[in-house]
């Protein structure tokens, strides 16, 4: 009986001995495994998919498909086992390469390490003209943005005027980065809270003084912005325009004219000044309903500090500067050196 008993043990003894042994192997296979890159040499990244809700196994495996990892079966335990931290790997799109060790792969898996799109939204772009920007990201679809800028609830959910029925205006001119997968809302989001941001409590108490809303000031910025591309110039036209309104005269600024033109075709005529539409300041008195287009934060800043000039005029020298005047008299006179002989001569040199 004793004997039996001590074979018992031994036998015992052996068999823990060997899982020991083998628990040390994998282990250390495991470990070089992280350690190893798959490529010796400087490999080129691949964009590897990591789909919302994949399994270990199955980033593993999209991750040998890509040729980044040299197994997914030893990935999968490798993170599991090894790490502990299988659950901690992100969705989305990822720059790898053969070239990094599987424990950096796992780290920017795990940080989110993503691929981001970038795009610009320069000042004075309207709505139509942002969505294209983004479509062309691919982040989201031009149609799917357009609809959302212009839904009343959403825009009136963001924070904008009911009246306003739309995002025209509210959106930040900037840069912008995001992950594929965003939806356009959470885009749109974010793009909004920067308009709001650039709204700082100076801006804002600076508006109230000259007796415009929040709303008002990014109208205002927005025909500013639309009106010059010289930056010198932005506090002289906020000047002109504030003018205008302290007097009770017409703004009469062509931008406005053209946003109220659904089919615009380059060139503002006769007519159109004189077709009623709510945007048209050659009719309307006052700023019109909203904003027609995404003010800069220079254009916001102008509208709410214009240069303490009496200038009720301006008109452009047609290199993107424009000559400022008081009196209509001045002004018919810029209008006919700048706009009649500068063409007429421009028209005899051709």
């Amino acid at each position: 009986m004793r004997r039996i008993l001590t074979a018992i043990l031994v036998t015992v003894g052996l068999v823990a001995a060997s899982v020991g042994a083998t628990a040390v192997i994998l282990y250390r296979r495991l470990e070089k495994f992280g350690e190893t890159p798959y490529a010796e040499d400087k490999a080129p990244s691949v964009r590897v998919t990591v789909a919302r809700g994949s399994t270990t196994q199955a980033i593993g495996q999209e991750l040998e498909k890509a040729g980044v990892i040299r197994s997914a079966r030893q990935f999968y335990l490798y993170a599991r086992y090894f790490k502990g931290q299988d659950h901690l790997l992100r969705p989305g799109e990822y720059d790898l390469s053969a070239s990094l060790a599987p424990a950096q792969i796992m780290a920017r898996l795990i940080k989110g390490d993503v691929v981001t799109y970038k795009f610009t939204i320069p000042e004075g772009s309207n709505l139509k003209e942002i969505a294209r920007i983004i479509g062309a990201t691919r982040l989201a679809r031009e149609d799917e943005l357009l609809e959302f800028m212009r839904d009343a609830d959403f825009a009136e959910a963001m924070g904008v005027p009911k009246e306003q029925g739309h995002l025209e205006g509210y959106l930040f001119p900037d840069t912008y980065r995001f992950p594929s997968g965003v939806s356009a809302k959470d885009i749109l989001k974010v793009m909004r809270q920067r308009a709001d941001k650039a709204l700082t409590p100076e801006i804002m108490a600076k508006g109230k003084a000259l007796g415009l809303s929040p709303h008002q000031v990014l109208t205002l910025a927005s025909i500013v912005e639309k009106e010059t591309g010289a930056a010198k110039e932005r506090p002289l036209i906020s000047a002109v325009f504030h003018n205008r309104l302290q007097k009770g005269m017409k703004l009469q600024t062509d931008p406005t004219v053209i946003y109220g033109i659904a089919d615009y075709q380059g060139n503002i005529t006769r007519k159109d000044l004189e077709t009623p539409h709510p945007y048209n300041t050659y009719i309307i008195k006052g700023l019109p309903p909203g904003p027609i287009a995404a003010p800069g934060a220079a254009a916001i800043d102008a509208a709410v500090a214009p240069a303490d000039v009496k200038y009720l005029f301006f008109v452009s020298q047609n290199d993107g500067t424009h000559v400022f005047c008081e009196t209509l008299y001045c002004h018919n006179k810029n209008v006919e050196k700048w706009q009649v002989e500068f063409f007429k001569k421009g028209a005899k040199k051709g």
